[in-house]
């Protein structure tokens, strides 16, 4: 059996473009098809290889369908299908997986489902997953990992509440997570204010916000600057609402300082609606307000030229034509970007036109509502204003007679109807404005092409992946570079990793780029993937040059370059906090580990373990931390690690059990490791650990030759787990370890049962060859020739047929010439270097034994005897060869006998006895027992005979020799 390996533990790296956790796997080797394929799942997974996880899972639940891996095969197969944004293909998987016993994977299985359903827009689905997680969460015990997921559930129940204009639902459960707050990340937290304050304002509950609004203490750090300005400005409606201008109008200034545009342009528009009520409330001029917090955004002229943009559209809907136009050359003054020209144009040449007194007054009845509706949704599309795009368009669509209108106004009021839709998240109704609606598009006609880029993004958002690539292919010479590169999306999220490198390449845009690197880098083109991140990380775009940092980090990780630690531990420099430098740090740590830097490796897994956000990444920072001070050669420190973690009935507890044994058994403490393997097979016998701590009980003392020992406990794993991964080892070395005490006849059977079951095993070569070797020194020449031929049908190599060929020739001449077997047999004693050695001890036993038994050469067999016995006895050989040691001394004890000497024979065969008993052969201890008692008999030592013969029979009550000697006292 070959020692266990000390291979360098190298964690799997989390790299998750949302959320991510770390699953490490432990040093020992497992002989498990389907473990094995799990920690391909759990290594996929890690690296964002999506596809692969999924493939790797599709053969686990395949191949192993009742695999303990099972349910965590299908949870990894169902996030990563929502990773990929396959949702409806998730969905089943997910809901399967919740099926399983174990708790945790229960809570995260429903958690995902939740999410799927809510991304499907199945709101009513996704509530009941939600609660069923947190339901379970409640009742059940959890690990520290899965009550994130409890708290997420109940934030996200909130959310699908929302999206579902379930306000009066949504209140309560965001109370709940604003009174938690410290348990969500800053994310959920700033969101579940926000949808709190607007589920307020939606139930009129004005009272409630405004109390909370002044509860809340004023935030001007960032990220949750940006929130108080945004709670500001709800606050300021709700004060609006109750008549309170004064304080909405202050709600409004300190909202205007947000750095999002759409919360400062909201509060600038709010601010001047408000500004005449102000005014008569407080007698307070607000002009002045106005021109400093324009001078505040000068350094913005997009938000301003907005701003008045947006005001002057509002005094045209309003009928105050005079400011529109002042208000117009304002917007024109900031807008060099010449965004809102065609808008602007729009409302001058109404204000100029001769139609002058439809503006603001056209009703539906009029015959150029719907053209003077769909063009205002033409120019609100422009401005990125969904809106007001979704509402024009609305009305232009709604007004439309499609058997009396223009087919290209028809046509244009449902298209921008529909954008504005897509653009607001009602997904499932652009699609139907478009396809099965009451306007019909024609191939090669205006806006069919914008249609179908519309379905496209329809497709690819609602889950349809492949029909979404059906379009995109259909439309590929009208796609734009950001088209293409939309498209290199949805590819890369159904596994078309190919596909979607080369489209994100053809897109020549940096999100192309960006989505071919992430192609690269799940092929394992390394070196492509950082040459690719390199460049987009050179470009402007700031959108995923956090991502693109680590990945490029990764790449060079696997490339096994030295500048992976520089890239990763600037990534945390430049982006404290983010979600990936715990990542950064296992991966810096197991880049010095490969090049064999253990302080700067110790160093880095620490970091990750200060870094971990939750349970799960802390325990595997702190088994990836053991593991480098055990590579390291520092056993105690590696055992340290872990010790805190020795006292409870946890997974993880158990797990640092496993590896303390491992550890204590690498460093020599034998008696250590055996006791922690004996606590797992004993208290956790359902654990996943309890097998193999089982068998490594065994193969611990047959690494340290204590081979009684060795074969007791390799039968305990055999009858505890008769259906075992490791019975086939078990069945192979609790024979090797009967051949090497001596015991041959019970070797011979345990190698035979080995080949009989598992005809095909690893160890039919290596059991073929020892049958043989066995057989030959019992001087059954037929059998041993007859295992020579298994060994050349089970060789596995040329070496190895031709030690089988040669072996068999020599059997072939035994055979031929009838010679009996003493000349192999001595040939091998001397081959072996006679009593010097350990085998050539063994050798020297059965050349003995043979003699004795079949020549009646009593001196040469004595003399081997002798110089093998001298040997045998001694305290450095007498554990490991008690066995032969017992088989020499009766061969002396008989040689006395004969000679008359019959207390040293006596004494010979109590010594054989002690030996036999000590080697487990009850059958020879019990003769050698009642040769000693004969001997002192015939000696005239009548006290000392009763005294052995009452031991033999104390000892082996109902052993023939037992009755034997009972008559020899009587006499």
């Amino acid at each position: 059996m070959k020692k266990s390996n000390n291979k360098k533990t190298l964690a799997a790296v989390s790299v998750v473009l949302l959320s991510a956790f770390l699953c490490f796997a432990g040093p020992a080797d497992s002989a498990s098809g389907d473990s094995w394929i799990f920690s391909e799942i759990v290594t996929a997974y890690s690296g964002a290889a999506y596809p692969s996880v999924i493939e790797h899972a599709n053969s686990l639940v395949s191949n192993y369908p009742d695999s303990i891996y099972c349910y965590k095969a299908l949870l990894y197969k169902g996030e990563s299908l929502c990773f990929l944004g396959r949702y409806a293909e998730a969905e089943p998987v997910l809901a399967r997986a919740s099926g399983s016993d174990d708790v945790d994977v229960q809570v995260q299985a429903f958690y995902w489902l939740g999410r799927t359903r809510l991304a499907m827009q199945k709101n009513v689905e996704a509530v009941d997953s939600f609660y069923r997680c947190c339901e379970i969460s409640s009742q059940k015990k959890i690990s520290k990992k899965s009550e994130h997921y409890y708290n997420m559930a109940l934030y996200y129940a909130g959310e699908t509440y929302f999206v579902s204009e379930e306000f009066d639902k949504c209140i309560p459960v965001f109370e709940s997570v604003i009174l938690r707050g410290d348990s969500y990340p800053v994310g959920a937290y700033s969101d579940s204010f926000t949808m709190l304050f607007k589920s307020y304002l939606a139930e009129k509950k004005y009272s409630s916000l405004i109390s909370l609004y002044r509860k809340t203490p004023e935030m001007k750090s960032a990220p949750l600057a940006d929130l108080y300005a945004e709670l500001s400005l709800l606050a300021s409606n709700a004060y609006e609402k109750t008549g309170d201008y004064r304080n909405a109008w202050g709600c409004c200034v300190k909202a205007l300082s947000c750095a999002d545009e759409a919360v400062s342009s909201e509060a600038f528009r709010t601010a001047y609606r408000i500004s005449g009520p102000y005014e008569k409330q407080t007698g307070k001029s607000t002009s002045d307000v106005f021109e400093s917090v324009s001078g505040k955004l000068s350094a913005n002229p997009a938000l301003l030229a907005e701003f008045w943009t947006r005001v002057a559209t509002d005094c045209f809907e309003n009928g105050d034509y005079e400011n529109a136009s002042r208000y117009f050359d304002k917007a024109e003054s900031y807008d060099g970007e010449k965004k809102y020209v065609s808008l602007i144009s729009l409302y001058r040449a109404r204000l100029k036109g001769n139609t002058l007194d439809l503006i603001g007054k056209v009703d539906r009845n009029n015959e150029l509502y719907a053209d003077y509706e769909a063009s205002f949704a033409e120019q609100y599309a422009s401005v990125g204003d969904w809106p007001n795009c979704h509402n024009h368009g609305k009305n232009a669509y709604d007004s439309i007679d499609v058997a009396l209108a223009d087919e290209n106004l028809s046509r244009k009021a449902a298209y921008y109807y529909a954008m504005g839709l897509l653009n607001c998240g009602k997904i499932m109704e652009a699609e139907k404005v478009l396809d099965g609606g009451k306007v019909k598009f024609k191939k090669d006609e205006p806006f069919f092409v914008g249609r179908q880029k519309i379905l496209a993004r329809i497709y690819s958002l609602s889950g349809r992946e492949e029909k979404a690539i059906e379009t995109y292919r259909s439309l590929d010479d009208d796609l734009n570079g950001e088209e293409i590169a939309d498209y290199a999306k949805v590819l890369f999220s159904c596994g078309y990793l190919t596909s979607s490198k080369r489209e994100g390449l053809r897109s020549r845009t940096d999100e192309g780029k960006y989505i071919a690197a992430l192609s690269c880098f799940n092929l394992k083109e390394w070196k492509y993937a950082e040459s690719l991140f390199s460049e987009y990380l050179r470009s402007n775009s700031k959108s995923n040059r956090e991502y693109a940092v680590f990945y490029l980090g990764y790449c060079q990780y696997k490339l096994e370059k030295s500048s992976v630690c520089d890239t990763l531990e600037n990534f945390s420099v430049n982006y404290p906090g983010h979600l990936l430098c715990y990542n950064a740090a296992i991966v810096c740590a197991n880049s010095a580990i490969a090049m064999g830097d253990y302080e700067k490796a110790v160093r880095q897994s620490s970091l990750a373990m200060s870094l971990s956000r939750n349970s799960s990444e802390r325990e595997h920072a702190t088994l990836l931390t053991s593991s480098i001070y055990a590579d390291s050669g520092d056993y105690e420190r590696a055992v340290a690690i872990l010790t805190p973690y020795l006292k409870d009935s946890s997974e993880f507890s158990i797990a640092c059990r496993y590896q303390v044994a491992l550890l204590y058994s690498r460093s020599g403490k034998i008696g250590e490791s055996d006791r922690y393997f004996n606590e797992i097979h004993v208290r956790f016998s359902s654990s996943k650990y309890a097998e193999e701590s089982t068998y490594r009980r065994a193969e611990l003392f047959y690494t340290a030759e204590k081979y009684q020992n060795a074969i007791i406990r390799f039968d305990e794993y055999r009858k505890a787990y008769p259906k075992g991964n490791f019975y086939e080892s078990a069945v192979f070395y609790s024979a090797d370890c009967q051949r090497r005490t001596g015991n041959s006849r019970d070797a011979i059977l345990s190698y035979e049962l080995l080949l009989v079951e598992y005809p095909k095993s690893a160890y039919a070569y290596a059991s073929s060859k020892a049958l043989v070797q066995l057989y030959k020194e019992a001087g059954n020449v037929p059998k041993a020739k007859e295992n020579c031929d298994r060994m050349l049908a089970s060789a596995m190599n040329d070496e190895q047929k031709a030690e089988a060929r040669s072996e068999s020739k020599l059997l072939s001449g035994l055979a031929e010439s009838g010679s009996n077997p003493k000349f192999a047999l001595k040939n091998r004693y001397e081959s072996l270097g006679k009593q010097k050695t350990r085998d050539g001890r063994i050798a020297g036993t059965e050349l003995a034994d043979y003699i004795w038994n079949t020549e009646g050469n009593l001196d040469e067999a004595v003399e081997v005897a002798e110089r093998i016995y001298a040997e045998q006895i001694k305290k450095a050989n007498v554990d490991v060869e008690c066995l032969y040691a017992a088989r020499n001394g009766i061969i002396l004890a008989q040689a006395d006998r004969q000679g008359g000497e019959y207390v040293s024979s006596a004494n010979f065969f109590l010594a054989a006895a002690k030996y036999a008993r000590q080697g487990g052969d009850d059958v020879l201890a019990s003769r050698a027992l009642y040769g000693a008692a004969e001997a002192f008999e015939t000696a005239g030592k009548k006290g000392d005979a009763r005294s052995v013969a009452d031991k033999l029979v104390e000892l082996y009550p109902n052993t023939e020799y037992a009755k034997s000697v009972r008559e020899l006292i009587k006499r």
